[in-house]
């Protein structure tokens, strides 16, 4: 006599079914946490906001394994970021530009630049020996990379060199979220976007930025959030351009709805009128507060999820975000249709 579904343990449950009726908790078994790829450059406060979605304070380090599920030293991890400089300044020597003054101390010789000392990342504990050639390798490892905090139901990847605008960098995340969305496991698959833009540049949402050119290259299912971050910044030159004579109560409201205006007349059409405008955006600001824990992010996140399940199991990721639960009617034991697609 065949088991049926509700008696076979969920765990067991094969991706060749179409649909399977399933409660949040069933879902959290077939998918323990919700993956989201996080582009932007670097300043664009990815790892504030990571840190407020995730209720990670500031002294709680992320833990990040590779493809195989090692964890990374963090230690040999942290000099990553010295030796990218160093080879930008040392390339830029090589084309007869000054290099960048720096006031950081790196513990490594300098020699000349030759592709003869470009390691591999998966030698991470031994970095500190190499120097690091990161326009052609960091692309292909980091992105593979798992951040998680602790407690928290998100495994996050970062896109980090995307901004650099190269063919390489952009190949490389476009095989990524390829790769993932088409994955028939639904814990591997690659299921939303956030990417990070900040409102602080002296040229936000420019023509030519990586970040916008993101827009034009599409991502299938997988839903992206334009993520605007630093609004401050607007707000903060909008209430500097008002007259001395309106630093009054309420003048910060204003400056506010001036720089609404303003993205919304000059910026983000540049966005939307590109060929894959993301399917919803916000604009972040007060990131610096402690108890700003961006719950607006996870509604437009859950707003931007059409498949039902995903939406279920991002939403049982966020259980103390009362207002989001109550609003999609999450509660333990009610079912969800999971369509395997």
């Amino acid at each position: 006599m065949a088991t049926s579904t509700s008696e076979t343990p969920i765990s067991s449950i094969p991706f060749t079914r179409d649909k399977v009726l399933l409660d949040a908790s069933e879902i959290r078994e077939l998918c323990p946490q919700f993956r989201i790829l996080v582009i932007g450059k670097a300043n664009a406060g990815k790892t504030t906001l990571l840190r407020k979605v995730c209720l990670a304070s500031a002294d709680v380090e992320p833990t990040i394994r590779d493809k195989e599920g090692n964890v990374i030293d963090l230690d040999g991890a942290n000099e990553i970021p010295l030796m990218r400089k160093l080879w930008r300044r040392l390339q830029k020597k090589s084309h007869g530009a000054s290099p960048e003054p720096t006031s950081e101390v790196i513990p490594l010789p300098i020699p000349e630049p030759t592709v003869d000392l470009i390691p591999s990342l998966d030698r991470l504990p031994q970095i500190r020996k190499d120097i690091l050639k990161p326009s052609n390798l960091r692309g292909n490892h980091d992105i593979e990379y798992e951040i998680t905090f602790p407690g928290s139901n998100f495994v996050f990847h970062d896109s980090e060199g995307f901004e650099a605008g190269g063919a390489s960098e952009v190949e490389r995340v476009k095989t990524f979220i390829r790769e993932r969305g088409g994955n028939s496991d639904l814990k591997n698959q690659l299921h939303a976007i956030w990417i990070c833009i900040p409102m602080d540049d002296e040229r936000p949402v420019s023509e030519h930025s990586a970040e916008l050119n993101f827009f034009d290259l599409g991502t299938g299912k997988i839903p992206v959030v334009a993520v605007f971050t630093k609004f401050d910044s607007m707000i903060m030159k909008c209430w500097n351009e008002l007259d001395d004579t309106r630093f009054i109560e309420g003048s910060q409201a204003e400056a506010k709805q001036k720089a609404v205006e303003i993205f919304e007349k000059e910026y983000l059409p540049r966005v939307q009128n590109r060929n894959y405008p993301p399917k919803t955006y916000l604009l972040l600001q007060d990131m610096q507060k402690e108890d700003n824990r961006c719950p607006e992010l996870a509604e437009k996140t859950a707003e931007a999820l059409d498949n039902e399940a995903l939406k279920g199991l991002f939403i049982s990721t966020q259980m103390n975000n009362l207002d989001l639960c109550i609003k999609y009617g999450v509660k333990p034991g009610k079912k969800t249709m999971l369509k395997i697609q």
